[in-house]
């Protein structure tokens, strides 16, 4: 694709103009669909929005420049990473987020460094954060997304957002999370809204693109509530 593509043309003229501001906000995707850790807002009036993706990229496929089923606004370092992957022919190489997900198949999950559990207390680093499958049939989309966007190495830089999350996890445990249900029933409808308050996610899976790290947050808990519970 070069600068003096029609296609390309078209493509610069609507994304350096107002069209494609408005269309961020009608589609209002808050958070990357990709990799779910960074804020995608769109500030109209002060000339802030997040970047399109290309799904089908438009070196090779620039007839669907402007094609508003090509277009996933999406953070930088996806953006970046995915680049120019033909995905017409790397079929199922990336997932197409307007109508696939990872929903509960895909987990992230703790792994102790050197059988030092200590970590589950929250006072240790010695963990890793990893991608784990649980219908084997779908390894290929964890594969693939790490081979591309290198989301689990992105993901490990987390760690002390994770130690936060099992110290609170500890802190609060089902008694606590229903205590303080109970407790503020004008500002807390659901022990779904309590966790979102202690955490800052959102926890129902319907709304994890609304707050970056949310399905972290509701896997890493999740692991963790199991154990607390047990103490």
């Amino acid at each position: 694709l070069v600068k003096n593509d029609p296609f390309d043309k078209l493509y610069r003229n609507f994304a350096n103009r107002i069209w494609a501001k408005s269309l961020l906000e009608i589609i209002n995707v808050r958070v990357c669909p990709y990799c779910n850790r960074q804020y995608t807002f769109t500030l109209r009036n002060d000339g802030v929005r997040p970047q399109f993706d290309h799904y089908f990229p438009k070196s090779l496929f620039a007839y669907l420049s402007v094609s508003l089923y090509n277009l996933i606004p999406s953070c930088s370092i996806c953006n970046l990473r995915k680049q120019a992957l033909n995905t017409y022919e790397a079929v199922n190489e990336i997932f197409y987020p307007y109508e696939d997900e990872f929903g509960l198949d895909i987990i992230f999950r703790t792994n102790p460094i050197d059988n030092d559990f200590l970590y589950w207390t929250g006072l240790s680093n010695k963990f890793d954060i990893n991608i784990i499958c649980r219908d084997k049939k779908q390894n290929y989309k964890v594969e693939n997304i790490n081979k591309h966007l290198k989301i689990e190495s992105l993901y490990k830089q987390h760690k002390d957002y994770v130690r936060d999350i099992i110290r609170n996890a500890i802190i609060y445990n089902d008694s606590r999370i229903d205590e303080l249900f109970e407790q503020f029933p004008r500002l807390l409808h659901s022990k779904s809204e309590v966790l979102n308050s202690v955490f800052m996610g959102c926890f129902d899976m319907e709304n994890w693109g609304k707050r970056p790290l949310s399905k972290l947050t509701h896997d890493i808990y999740n692991e963790f509530k199991i154990f607390v519970n047990k103490v």
